[in-house]
């Protein structure tokens, strides 16, 4: 069986691994200790006011819970429905969950009747956390409950800077909502930031929660992050992120640049080049530190990672475009940032493919769910495990199991649960199936069974006639391939079969390229001899060795060799069988060392026995080399003769068979 195709490469297997460092650049509130250098330290803002202020109006709820407060510090005009206030301060609680916020200004135009409330000149809406917003006018509009204004903004929060075309805060929902071209900064507690812009943004306080919509853009070093709906959850204090979720055509986008000249190398998960993420909903959990915990892509995730720049790439190496595409994607991180698991469910799917090449190189891994673990001191690959349904391609090369699990310190794939490899020409089944990884070397385990089908051209075991039509089968209990060397070497019961033909042995090696089988321990043979005029007849043999070579197509026994036709039995050390190319038929036996030859009851010794089926005639040489029929004995160093014919020529001498002490034919 050929097994040269059959190559897995490392990057394949850790190709899905590299997506994670998309999330290391999304880590806007990581709180890693650093070399980065710190940015602005964060707003800090307090509702302290040393002004007194006198309070104008008060509103309740139907509990009798104040919902909104206004106060002032003087009127500066206005004695009927609508009065000027200076120095004002409004105040809402949000209802029960008591959500304070409070807004000020410099002055204030108040409907006494309605309530209405229009102010101008700094003002500010702030919370008792670390919420901030600034402009240069804002109305109360107390009958849908509603703070607005259409004038620029800034706003301030924990690590948040921004601005936004206008506010509009609805009082019941405790929902801040920005419009028109919303753009914030976020820094984290390292340095690290990232800008976002949409057309629009909510900050719903009683969730903890900052919404971004339409058209989101976040930009960091070297990495951008597009989606419609993104939303970023904050923590208990809201200090930091808990979550942030992105939903609709979600792209992550990571462009590395190439390593210095002079720089080490960097490794796997960072090399250079550029790396995408896509997915319609995308998780990302943080810790208290705010350090990144988790990363989930959902609904179909898929992470394409471009090759290297050329001058970052070997010269050996060829450029390869890698794909992971699932229905989930799970990232997990250790606090360190880096790897500790890659979980993928749903059917995921590894693609490795060149940039320019021919189809023939794709390589694709299928399976239901995907999981990887990672060395915790060294952060590299220590197993990266396919469950239900695996499926392997390269070109026409194809492989099935239940079953795969890559080893990273070994190199090896190992495939359980009926694995199965095939090609246009050929199989492998067996209980087990291991391929390295770096080399294509395969091992197969228990219950090996392969086939080579017809007009393969199966040269190793081209000794074995049969018909265009038949293929050939071999079965054992394990088997060893060498892709480099392109040898397969079969141990155990070995059994290789073509129609009613077949060998056996305990261990098998076929040399692929060359043309040549070796079957060594306990060989035998058996081979079928098609016959036009007259019934099949069948050769068989045992030897302790079995040597075949395409080149000269010659079957050659050794060690203890006994070989049975229709017609006679040889034995000796070394017996030789050269079949006829095309249909299998025997046309010559030649036996050396200690030969003795059994033709139905005669008898013949030699050192040295050639026969020709063509003519029937065979040769016996030796020192002593003899021919005997019961009591009757010819000797000589040569004796030639017909097995059909009375006819034999001993040392040179013709004499006839009934007048000498010797004859082929059995007494009667």
């Amino acid at each position: 069986m050929t097994f040269q195709q059959i190559r897995i490469v490392r990057p394949l297997l850790g190709t899905a691994l590299v997506g994670f460092i998309f999330f290391l650049g999304y880590q806007f509130y990581r709180s890693r200790e650093g070399k980065k250098k710190a940015g602005p330290p964060p707003v800090e803002v307090t509702a302290t006011d040393s002004m007194t202020r006198e309070v104008v109006h008060r509103t309740l709820d139907s509990e009798g819970r104040v919902v909104f407060e206004l106060r002032a510090a003087e009127r500066s005009g206005g004695l009927g429905e609508i009065q000027t206030l200076k120095n004002v301060q409004i105040r809402f609680d949000a209802g029960k969950e008591k959500k304070p916020l409070t807004v000020t200004g410099d002055s204030c135009r108040l409907n006494v009747t309605t309530k209405e409330a229009h102010l101008e000149g700094n003002v500010v809406v702030s919370d008792d956390k670390s919420l901030r917003i600034e402009t240069d006018r804002l109305d109360y509009r107390p009958e849908s409950g509603e703070v607005a204004t259409d004038s620029r903004l800034k706003i301030f929060r924990h690590g948040i800077e921004g601005t936004a075309g206008g506010l509009r805060y609805a009082t019941a929902t405790a929902t801040i909502s920005l419009l028109n071209d919303v753009w914030f900064l976020l820094t984290s507690k390292a340095g690290a930031r990232a800008e976002i812009v949409s057309q629009s943004a909510e900050i719903r306080r009683r969730e903890s929660l900052i919404r971004f919509t339409d058209d989101v853009r976040v930009q960091g070093e070297n990495r951008t992050l597009t989606c419609h709906d993104l939303q970023l959850y904050m923590n208990a204090d809201e200090s930091g992120l808990d979550h942030v979720e992105a939903f609709e055509n979600v792209q992550v986008v990571m462009d590395v640049p190439a390593t210095p000249a002079g720089a080490p190398a960097t490794n796997r998960l960072k090399e250079p080049g550029r790396k995408r993420l896509t997915a319609t909903r995308l998780e990302i959990e943080f810790r208290p530190d705010g350090s990144m915990e988790r990363v989930r892509a959902l609904d179909g995730g898929e992470l394409v990672m471009d090759p290297p720049p050329a001058a970052a790439t070997e010269p050996t190496e060829l450029p390869m475009k890698r794909t992971v595409k699932g229905n989930l994607l799970v990232f997990e991180m250790d606090p360190d940032g880096s790897l500790t698991d890659f979980r993928g469910r749903g059917g995921v799917t590894l693609t490795l493919e060149p940039v320019s090449g021919p189809a023939s190189e794709i390589r694709r891994v299928d399976s239901r769910q995907f999981e990887s673990t990672f060395d915790p001191k060294t952060k590299d690959l220590v197993e990266a495990r396919c469950y239900q349904s695996v499926e392997f391609s390269k070109g026409e090369l194809r492989a099935e199991a239940e079953t795969g699990i890559y080893r990273a310190r070994h190199n090896r794939l190992n495939l359980t649960g009926n694995p199965r490899l095939w090609d246009s020409r050929s199989t492998l089944e067996a209980s087990q199936v291991d391929i390295d990884v770096v080399t294509g070397d395969v091992e197969a385990h228990e219950n090996v069974r392969t086939t080579q089908k017809p007009g393969a051209g199966a040269a190793a075991l081209g000794f074995l006639p049969g018909g265009s039509s038949e293929s050939i089968y071999v079965v054992a209990r394990s088997l060893v391939y060498d892709r480099m060397k392109d040898v397969a070497t079969y141990e155990g019961a070995v059994r290789a079969l073509r129609g009613e033909n077949q060998i056996q042995a305990d261990r098998m090696v076929l040399r692929q390229t060359d043309g040549e089988l070796d079957a060594s321990e306990s060989v035998r043979t058996s081979l079928l001899q098609a016959k036009k005029d007259a019934p099949n007849e069948r050769i068989q043999a045992s030897a302790g060795r079995f040597l075949y070579s395409g080149k000269d197509g010659v079957l050659r026994y050794r060690e203890g060799v006994e070989l049975v036709t229709p017609g006679m039995t040889v034995k000796g050390q070394r017996v030789y069988l050269t079949p006829d190319r095309e249909s299998g038929a025997l046309q010559e036996i030649q036996a050396t060392t200690k030969v003795e030859v059994d033709l139905k009851g005669s008898r013949v010794r030699g050192e040295d026995v050639r026969y020709v089926a063509a003519t029937g005639h065979m040769r016996v040489q030796g020192s002593k080399a003899t021919m005997q029929d019961g009591d009757k004995l010819t000797e000589g160093k040569e004796l030639i003769f017909l097995l059909a014919d009375d006819k034999i020529l001993v040392d040179g001498r013709a004499e006839s068979r009934t007048r000498t002490v010797y004859t082929s034919k059995p007494p009667q």
